[in-house]
């Protein structure tokens, strides 16, 4: 399966994992002084009444938590009492605009027939003309 001389794919990776161990070692204190502000400032929230229920701080995220502990929860307005009446709205009637004029090469359609008779006839007309008009 493996060529013999090669080295396993782990071996190549194998130096980046002591830096990683002693990073996360590193990081180890950090994440539980945070854990424990998060549970003291939970905790104050729930004496002072304003947090959340017993239950529901067990399954919430720890940011959750510290954002519960800063801001009170918020108060539901139930409004009542008559609505403004509506003014009727006149019924939408349908705008329709103008076409704008159209040009001359739209005015005449193109049958390349016509136009080629047309020349013809012209230049017949043209030859006929020089004939009687000529002094020979």
């Amino acid at each position: 399966m493996s060529e013999p001389g090669t080295r396993p794919w782990w071996a190549e990776v194998e130096h980046l994992r002591e830096r990683i161990e002693r990073r996360h070692g590193a990081e180890q204190p950090q994440r539980a002084a945070r854990r424990r502000s998060l549970e003291r400032s939970a905790t104050a929230g729930k004496a002072a009444g304003s947090g959340p229920a017993e239950g529901a701080t067990a399954a919430r995220h720890p940011a959750e938590i510290a954002t519960a502990a800063r801001h009170p929860p918020r108060r539901t307005v139930v409004i009542r009492g008559q609505a403004i009446p509506t003014v009727p709205a006149r019924p939408l009637v349908e705008i329709q605009r103008r076409r704008p004029p159209a040009r001359p090469s739209e005015r005449l359609p193109g049958h390349p027939d016509r136009i080629a008779m047309w020349a013809v006839m012209l230049g017949m007309l043209l030859v006929a003309v020089a004939a009687l008009t000529g002094h020979a």
